[in-house]
């Protein structure tokens, strides 16, 4: 049995304690939405500060491109040597105001329509692509692209040898 000095102890340092843990919660829980949207803003930042497009993009230059990733990759081939490559992932917006545009892909590149749809023109061959919609160009292509509604998010990954 406890004396009573020591029941209202224990049941102030309980309230004291839940006091804490509401306090600590509610304080990680500001801290767990507020990261994401400060590491979201120096990402957009940095990529912004450095994502300059080399002229080889020069007729990219009506989108606004976000760069995600750019830098060397190295696989092997089924005889073991290795094959150095350049990869570039890059998330492009495309806004409808712009009108046809003709693109030319300077590498081999794979495009993943994100958000929207586009009318694309290919070597004569007009296709419309729709969000979630994948497809391949090789080094040298060129494409004419129309956003069809407001806008368009297009993610490109291109690879070239060094």
């Amino acid at each position: 049995m406890q004396t009573p000095l020591r029941e209202l102890l224990t049941t102030n340092v309980m309230t004291m304690l839940g006091r804490h843990r509401l306090a600590l919660g509610v304080l990680f829980s500001l801290v767990a939405l507020v990261t994401p949207s400060v590491a979201q803003k120096v990402a957009t930042a940095e990529s912004q500060a450095t994502g300059k497009l080399d002229a080889k993009y020069e007729s990219w230059k009506a989108f606004q491109a976000t760069e995600r990733f750019s830098g060397p990759v190295v696989l092997k081939s089924t005889k073991g040597t290795p094959i150095p490559l350049r990869v570039e992932l890059r998330v492009w917006s495309l806004d409808a105001g712009r009108g046809p545009q003709k693109l030319l892909v300077p590498e081999f590149t794979i495009f993943h329509l994100r958000a929207g749809t586009l009318k694309i023109v290919v070597n004569g061959k007009e296709e419309v692509r729709k969000s979630d919609d994948f497809w391949v160009l090789p080094a040298g292509s060129e494409m004419a692209v129309q956003v069809k509604g407001e806008a368009a998010v297009l993610e490109t990954t291109s690879m070239a040898t060094k």
